[in-house]
């Protein structure tokens, strides 16, 4: 009997984790965000030296740009969904990036870098 009850756990677990898939999509958006994190962004563009053409150089066009007061604002936005398929029901998981440069309007000179990220 207790042999009979380990193996029907046993086929239980095995049959659920055979329910189990995953399916990851390819990245959307600046696809050189999807390494990327605050301190990177940080490092790669030294606030007061990077200019615009710095940022565009290496990360591309920006997805959107804003005036606010003194500051043109360019924003990059890096999304990689996923899904997992838990028997047969699809729950969305991924990654979701958004990284904002703030220039001075004048000079053109970075003044910040805002960065954030979402798993789920």
């Amino acid at each position: 009997m207790y042999h009979f009850k380990k193996t029907s756990l046993a086929l239980v677990v095995v049959s659920c984790l055979a329910g189990c898939a995953v399916s990851v999509g390819p990245g959307e958006g600046a696809q050189k965000l999807s390494d990327a994190s605050l301190e990177s962004l940080q490092k790669q563009f030294e606030v007061g030296v990077a200019s615009r053409d710095d940022v565009a150089t290496q990360l591309g066009a920006p997805d959107s740009k804003m005036l606010a007061g003194s500051f043109e604002i360019w924003k990059y936005h890096y999304v990689r969904r996923a899904a997992v398929g838990i028997i047969f029901v699809g729950v969305p998981v991924g990654t979701t990036k958004n990284a904002s440069f703030y220039f001075d309007n004048q000079s053109g000179l970075l003044k910040k870098v805002d960065f954030e990220s979402h798993q789920g």
